[in-house]
């Protein structure tokens, strides 16, 4: 049943139908569920609280340093996993003597429990024995008391739980056994055993990382004593000496530098000194030249020259040029200007040579000065290896010094401690229970009652799925696909109900047969001169012959002319229904042996016509449905009656009723409530379908009217009780 199925009303309705079934499920699953806690041995479970406390750990320095001992980000699992490990476990069991003890020992003694228990036993060791390994167990090559001693030991540990609490540092040590008291013993001792070994670990891996933090010091000694060796080889090697101020290259190439910025300064100064004198000298400005010169001998001999000049001028104003005197003075003045003109050349000749030195000194300094850069070109080349290496021994340093100050720390610290700190301690340790874990009776018996509803609910959809039945006329159209035209309610006795239609025509049976009849009637007006009603069934005993018998009785009732031919030549039942004869009939009709009013016989309570089935000898009843004559006498029948019924033999019996489909204008399917089988409904009238394009209607009959009523199905309504009080009698 998919879930698209599953609709809450329908659900409910088969829990209704089917509550002995749930009832009885639900009894027997709740039975065994309080026999099991009956039975059951209670446990109890003890518990302690661990708190592991890292923050002052005696390794919070050196572990940073040592590979693989850094913080581990899981590491309360981890510290759960040793708590829970075999060995600690094997230890508290033995001391506890519980490899004797018979709640986990392995041992051949039978108990009832032993048929649930056992096989998840089973199971368990199989799983942890070989799913993680199957080409090894661990049992492989043991003794049998290696092997029960090693199967008890891991009954132990199933029987201990460790749980880390989250975002903490604690963790809850339970451990469960039928004894209160053992339970809280062995948890103490487990947590006091993980506490010593956590000391005795913790204090061992100091010494083995302080051990190995010596080693790599004296190898860190060694790297630094390499590095710093290289260092040195290699400035000796590309000539990089240094000195306070920095390297000599580099102080070499500055100290070039300035001198030949300062040879450049001076020969400008004196070539333009030089530019300025012989300007002057073309231009004959002596005086301006002794200005220019600064020379005191040329000042002096300008100053000399200067007053010849004004004795010169003087004279000739005196004496006249032609005067002697005037001879002598003019020869002085020639000889001073000689002298100065000598002091000149003197001067110029030596600014020249001071020029011509500067810019040979300039021009020497300048090929020092691309020798030098040269040379320091190389040495950067080769500070960059340099580099190089003095930043690996700086880290060398670094790493040396970091491990010396860790080392002593860590000295300090165990000095510090002593040995009896640890960094495992028990915030609480286990108290005998004085409540069994298990079984909690609340919590088990809702659990017994949810999981007896569950059995119960199971029980019913099995049972439906199983269940090939009609029980409504929804699963009646669903399956079959045709349209159910009345539901008949089911009565003690047949012949209680031809008599009934006769004398109680407000009983609830008497009202279904009308309004079947009815409806019938509305089907017949809209397909036009169809008058021959076809009454059929799947299997024997489903209320086919009293449903035509009943519903031929009820049209002769309202005065319609109506026979009823009672075609089920093999076993008849209309002559005993009606209390009539069963020969002539059918079988002397259709044989020619008598006529229509010879054979048809009247019913003594309403004007219907009874057609019986008359002697039909040994296979004769193929000749007779076979035969031209049938069907001639079903259409003399149309001429002279309103309605023909023809009561038909079961489907799944002969095929009677197939041959017959081909002569009538509307079949009745008659399916009995609660017991026609599905397969056989659905089966027969796909065969009915390839013979014949008869239109076949499905009436339900002998309906257990007030188990209907209870189910409450859409068309329950008609079976209610207000309408079941509304007629003077009920259906029983």
């Amino acid at each position: 049943m998919s879930p698209e199925q599953i609709q809450i009303i329908p659900f409910l309705k088969s829990l209704w139908l089917r509550k002995y079934t749930f009832l009885a499920a639900a009894a027997s699953v709740l039975a065994l569920c309080l026999l099991i806690l009956i039975v059951i041995t209670p446990k109890y479970t003890a518990e302690a609280v661990v708190l592991v406390d890292k923050q002052h750990s005696l390794l919070t320095d050196i572990e940073a340093l040592v590979p693989g001992l850094g913080p581990n980000t899981d590491i309360m699992n981890t510290q759960a996993q040793i708590v829970a490990s075999y060995k600690l476990v094997e230890q508290v069991s033995t001391d506890l003597n519980l490899y004797t003890d018979p709640e986990f020992a392995e041992d051949d003694t039978f108990s009832p429990l032993d048929y649930v228990t056992g096989p998840i036993k089973a199971a368990r060791a199989w799983v942890n024995a070989y799913l993680a390994n199957p080409a090894s167990a661990p049992t492989e090559g043991m003794t049998d008391a290696e092997r029960d001693h090693y199967y008890t030991t891991q009954n132990v540990i199933d029987a201990l739980n460790v749980t880390p609490v989250k975002d903490s540092t604690l963790m809850l040590v339970d451990f469960t056994s039928e004894d209160p008291v053992k339970a809280a013993k062995f948890v103490n001792l487990l947590t006091g055993k993980y506490v010593d070994s956590n000391l005795e670990y913790r204090y061992e891996t100091a010494r083995r990382t302080i051990d190995w933090a010596n080693e790599k010091i004296a190898e860190l000694r060694k790297k630094v004593e390499n590095s710093e060796g290289a260092i040195e080889r290699y400035r000796l090697s590309a000539g990089l000496l240094e000195t306070k101020e920095g390297s000599v290259a580099t102080q070499q190439l500055s100290d070039i530098n300035i001198a030949a910025a300062n040879a450049s300064a001076e020969r400008s100064a004196k070539e333009g000194r030089l530019r300025e004198i012989r300007g002057i000298l073309n231009r004959g400005g002596a005086e301006a030249l002794a200005e220019v010169l600064a020379s005191p001998v040329i000042q002096q001999l300008t100053l000399q020259e200067a007053a010849i000049n004004r004795e010169i001028a003087q004279l000739g104003q005196d004496l006249g040029p032609r005067h002697p005197t005037m001879a002598v003075k003019r020869a002085e003045l020639k000889d001073i200007q000689s002298k100065i003109n000598v002091e000149v050349n003197k001067v110029v000749s030596q600014l020249q040579n001071e020029v011509d030195l500067l810019r040979a000194r300039e021009v020497a300094l300048g090929q020092q000065l691309k020798q030098m850069e040269q040379k320091v070109g190389t040495a950067n080349a080769a500070m960059i290896q340099l580099r190089s290496l003095e930043r690996t021994a700086d880290a060398d340093r670094l790493m040396l010094d970091t491990f010396l100050k860790r080392t002593q720390e860590t000295y300090s610290e165990l000095d510090r401690a002593g040995e009896t700190q640890s960094d495992i301690r028990i915030i609480s340790p286990a108290v005998p229970p004085a409540q069994p874990s298990f079984p909690q009776m609340v919590v088990a018996l809702a659990l017994a009652v949810l999981l007896a509803g569950i059995a119960g609910v199971a029980a019913v959809m099995l049972a439906e799925q199983l269940s090939d039945v009609f029980r409504s006329s929804e699963d009646l159209e669903k399956l079959t696909g045709l349209h159910v035209q009345g539901l008949l309610p089911r009565v003690k006795n047949n012949n209680d109900v031809l008599a009934e239609l006769a004398t109680n025509t407000s009983s609830l049976y008497s009202e279904q047969i009308r309004s079947l009849s009815t409806g019938l009637l509305l089907l017949e007006r809209e397909r036009r001169g169809s008058n021959v009603l076809l009454i059929m069934s799947s299997r024997p005993a489903e209320g086919k012959s009293t449903l035509a018998a009943s519903l031929a009785r009820a049209r002769a009732l309202t005065g319609q002319k109506v026979i009823l031919i009672d075609a089920d030549l093999r076993k008849p039942t209309m002559h005993t229904l009606f209390g009539i004869s069963r020969q002539p009939g059918l079988a002397e009709l259709i044989g020619g042996g008598a006529t229509l009013s010879q054979v048809r016989q009247k019913d003594r309570h309403s004007n219907l016509h009874l057609l019986p089935v008359g002697t039909v000898v040994e296979n004769g009843a193929a000749s007779i449905l076979h035969s031209k004559r049938l069907e001639t006498v079903i259409n003399e029948l149309r001429e002279l009656y309103d309605t023909i019924i023809i009561d038909t033999p079961p489907l799944l019996a002969v095929p009677d009723a197939y041959v017959l489909s081909t002569l009538s204008d509307i079949g009745v399917f008659a399916v009995r409530w609660n017991k026609t089988r599905r397969s056989a409904a659905v089966q027969v009238l796909k065969g009915l379908r390839r013979e014949s394009e008869m239109r076949t209607v499905a009436v339900m009959t002998m309906v257990d009217a007030k188990r209907y009523a209870s189910y409450g199905y859409t068309d329950s309504g008609r079976f209610d009780h207000e309408i079941q009080r509304y007629y003077l009698r009920k259906a029983s």
